[in-house]
Parts: structure tokens; sequence; C-alpha cells
């Protein structure tokens, strides 16, 4: 019943490893979220394994925060204080 009503948080940083995609990944982590899972990913990894709902908003913008509750999705974000906005309403 707990997954249910606190579905895991899917965090996918798309990041060439710039300064922006550092602080994105830097503010992926700081925002605690009960079954929170943060992923790094270069943009040209293969992104198979990423949930369905990430991989259909994948545009090839870089760097990119994509952040997945459950199977509610919000908006991708550039910077971290988007990403950080958009984990703190969920």
């Amino acid at each position: 019943a707990s997954w249910h009503f606190q579905p895991a948080a899917h965090i996918v940083v798309v990041s060439s490893g710039d300064a922006a995609g550092r602080a994105l990944a830097r503010a992926a982590r700081v925002v605690y979220h009960p079954r929170k899972i943060v992923r790094l990913v270069a943009p040209d990894a293969d992104v198979r394994a990423l949930p369905g709902p990430v991989r259909a908003m994948l545009n090839g913008d870089v760097p990119r925060a994509y952040v997945c509750v459950g199977s509610q999705c919000a908006p991708p974000g550039s910077t971290a204080q988007e990403l950080l906005s958009t984990l703190e309403q969920s």
C-alpha cells in the first residue's frame, strides 16, 4: 500500500558534464523524496532503460532534468532552481 500512496520519484538529468549539468545533478540529490531514483545520463546514452514517460519527453536539449512521480511527469527544467522548485512541489 505504501508504494501506491508514495510512488517512486524518477529524476533523470541529461548532461554532458558541464557546470550547468553538474548543478542539476547536485540539485537532484539535495531535496529529500522517499524512494527517489536519480539517474545521470549522457546526451548520447542508450535511453531504453529509462521510464517510458521520460523517454517520450527527451528532445536533445542539454542540460535538462526530467522528473516523474508515479505516472505524473513535470515539465523538464534546464536550471538547478527549476529542478529544485519542481522537486519541492512533488
